[in-house]
């Protein structure tokens, strides 16, 4: 594939964000080609635009992680052109590596933006390189072996530093793992220009935001803009993937109906192992399991007479201990104990009536 913006030498990636719409427009070229584009709205052959619901940046991440096999062809692919960069050659040797990456470049209505914005990336750290290369054609061959040799160690450092936020999702082969936002942008300092371009639109005027040669400062822009639209972007507790939810009232998991259901059995037995940390929980569980067994041979119309006696004792019960902790007097819990003695014994005559 040949693309006219794969020629640039600086990879920006532009953002725009309308909450109200749930929209988002993703912008990959030069900082000047996404600037017009924010002003007139006419895409040219040197940016590529991407409108799309907003949050969907998440979704990318999380795409790149769960495919581990696009890492590592990206990584194939530059230390392939690196070598031709180390070896003096001109654009006809390194041609078969910008047709691989134009090959993962993702175009269809499911394109990945991050994942095009890492090979734009590439191509931009490369094409500075090989024009410096160009430059230098003049000097002896030794010396020119020398320069390449070095623009080919430099190519090979910024690629490192493009892909640092990445590592993490690499680490482990056997299980997935997932983009941190805030431990990525914390932990990975970013030294890039930020050009903020104020435009008057049908709507009236609009912020739009541009990042030069950094994704940590990209990712820092797109989480302000949906903070200030009360969003933000978490991992989910269960599965570690990244979901955007609301700011003030946000769950602790995604969307998964597994991963909910996780979550439920989790709280379930974190309350249990709570509430059995209570002196009184074990009194009282003791009657309701005894009492519960009174009622398995009845009949469902034995058993709905007996329940209205049964729930009325437990509601009893429950309120009396509601108001009892650890530390409660002894003699409160020598109370409802025998309430629970009372009342286990008075089901148990009242099963046998009900059976009658």
């Amino acid at each position: 594939m040949d693309r006219i913006f794969f020629e640039n030498t600086t990879a920006a990636i532009g953002i725009y964000t309308d909450p109200v719409n749930n929209h988002e427009t993703i912008v990959l070229g030069e900082p000047e080609e996404i600037r017009q584009f924010f002003r007139s709205n006419t895409p040219t052959d040197r940016i590529f635009v991407c409108d799309r619901h907003l949050g969907m940046i998440a979704d990318d991440l999380n795409r790149i992680s769960d495919n581990k096999k696009f890492m590592t062809m990206l990584t194939d692919t530059v230390k392939d052109m690196a070598q031709v960069l180390r070896d003096a050659q001109g654009k006809e040797a390194v041609a078969p590596c910008f047709e691989k990456l134009g090959n993962i470049f993702t175009e269809s209505v499911y394109r990945n933006m991050i994942q095009n914005y890492l090979i734009y990336s590439v191509s931009a750290l490369y094409n500075t390189k090989l024009a410096e290369l160009n430059s230098s054609v003049k000097l002896t061959k030794k010396a020119l072996y020398k320069v390449s040799g070095e623009l080919s160690a430099q190519f090979l450092a910024e690629y490192d530093d493009l892909i640092r936020p990445f590592i993490l999702m690499q680490e482990d082969e056997k299980k997935k793992s997932y983009w941190s936002i805030k431990e990525q942008i914390e932990q990975n300092e970013c030294d890039s220009v930020i050009h903020i371009v104020r435009s008057h639109k049908a709507k009236g005027w609009q912020t739009f935001y541009i990042a030069e040669e950094s994704f940590t400062a990209f990712m820092s822009l797109y989480i302000e803009q949906l903070s200030q639209a009360n969003l933000m972007v978490r991992n989910c507790d269960i599965c570690g993937k990244l979901y955007v939810c609301k700011k003030n009232r946000y769950p602790t998991v995604c969307g998964d109906a597994e991963c909910k259901s996780k979550q439920h059995t989790i709280i379930n037995v974190r309350s249990r192992k709570k509430a059995m940390a209570n002196p009184f929980y074990e009194v009282y569980a003791k009657f309701s399991s005894r009492c519960s067994n009174y009622r398995r041979k009845m009949t469902p119309e034995q058993r709905k007479k007996y329940d209205v006696r049964f729930s009325a004792r437990k509601k009893e019960l429950l309120a009396f201990k509601k108001n009892l902790t650890e530390t409660s007097p002894y003699a409160k819990m020598k109370t409802f104990k025998a309430m629970c003695d009372e009342y286990e014994f008075e089901l148990k005559e009242y099963s046998d009536v009900v059976r009658e």
